[in-house]
C-alpha cells in the first residue's frame, strides 16, 4: 500500500509542478501582453495629441485670417 500511496504522491506532484510552470508562463505571457498594450495606448495617445495640436494650430490660423478679413472689409 506504501508504493501505491507515494506513486500517487509522486504523480499529483508532478501534476501540481506542471500547472505551477503553467501558471508561471501564463502570469509573464499576461505581464508581456499588459506592457504591450499599455506601450500601444501611449503611442496612440501621442498620436491624437499631436493631430489635436495640428488642428488647433490650423483653427487658429484660419480665426485670425478670418479677424484680418473682418477687419479688411470694416475698414
Amino acid at each position: 500500500m506504501s508504493a501505491a500511496v507515494d506513486q500517487f504522491c509522486g504523480k499529483l506532484r508532478d501534476r501540481l509542478n506542471a500547472i505551477e510552470g503553467r501558471f508561471e508562463s501564463f502570469t509573464a505571457e499576461m505581464q508581456s501582453l499588459s506592457e504591450k498594450a499599455e506601450t500601444a495606448v501611449r503611442g496612440k495617445l501621442e498620436e491624437v495629441r499631436s493631430k489635436v495640436e495640428t488642428q488647433k494650430k490650423h483653427f487658429e490660423q484660419t480665426r485670425h485670417n478670418l479677424e484680418a478679413m473682418a477687419q479688411q472689409k470694416v475698414a
